[in-house]
C-alpha cells in the first residue's frame, strides 16, 4: 500500500521536510522556504499519520512535545524535558549563516537566531564543547520574528 504525501500549501515550492515520530504518533513537518537558497522560513505545516485509514491529516498542534529537526531529529516530551510545548526548533543554513528557527503553534509564530560562525576541529570536538561554555548567552546575532499565515 502506498501513502501519499498531503497536498502543500498555497506558497508551494522549495520546502523542507521531516517525519517525526513522537509517542507512537507519526509527523510530517514542512517548512517553507523564500527562495531555493533557504533565505527565510515562510511558513510550516504539520500532519499527523493516521493509522486506521494511513491518510495525512493537518494538525494545528504537535501533542506537547517539543521537535528538535535538522541533520537529526528529535522529538521530547516538552513536560519530561523542561521545554516549550508544541514548540518546533530547526537548525538551517542560510545565506548568512547558520540559523536556529524557533515555530511557536501556539501563537503561529516563527522567529530566528542567527549563530555565530566558529571553526570546527573534527579531530578535537572538546573545542566546539569549551566553546559553547565560553560562549553562553551571546549566541544572537540577528533575530526575525513574524507571523504564520492561516490556511
Amino acid at each position: 500500500m502506498s501513502i501519499s504525501e498531503p497536498d502543500m500549501c498555497p506558497l508551494g515550492r522549495p520546502r523542507v521536510s521531516f517525519w517525526v515520530e513522537s509517542d507512537g504518533d507519526i509527523f510530517l513537518v514542512r517548512f517553507y522556504l523564500h527562495s531555493r537558497q533557504g533565505l527565510e522560513v515562510t511558513n510550516i505545516d504539520i500532519h499527523r499519520m493516521d493509522t486506521l485509514n494511513y491518510v495525512w491529516r493537518r494538525v494545528d498542534n504537535i501533542c506537547g512535545a517539543t521537535f528538535f529537526l535538522g541533520s537529526n531529529c528529535v522529538a521530547v516530551s516538552s513536560l519530561a524535558a523542561g521545554t516549550q510545548a508544541d514548540c518546533i526548533y530547526l537548525l538551517l543554513w542560510c545565506y548568512d549563516g547558520m540559523r536556529l528557527y524557533s515555530a511557536r503553534l501556539a501563537d503561529r509564530t516563527i522567529s530566528f537566531k542567527l549563530l555565530p560562525a566558529f571553526d570546527v576541529d573534527l579531530q578535537n570536538l572538546s573545542s566546539c564543547i569549551d566553546y559553547g561554555k565560553q560562549h553562553t548567552g551571546r549566541f544572537v546575532k540577528g533575530k526575525h520574528l513574524h507571523a504564520l499565515p492561516d490556511f
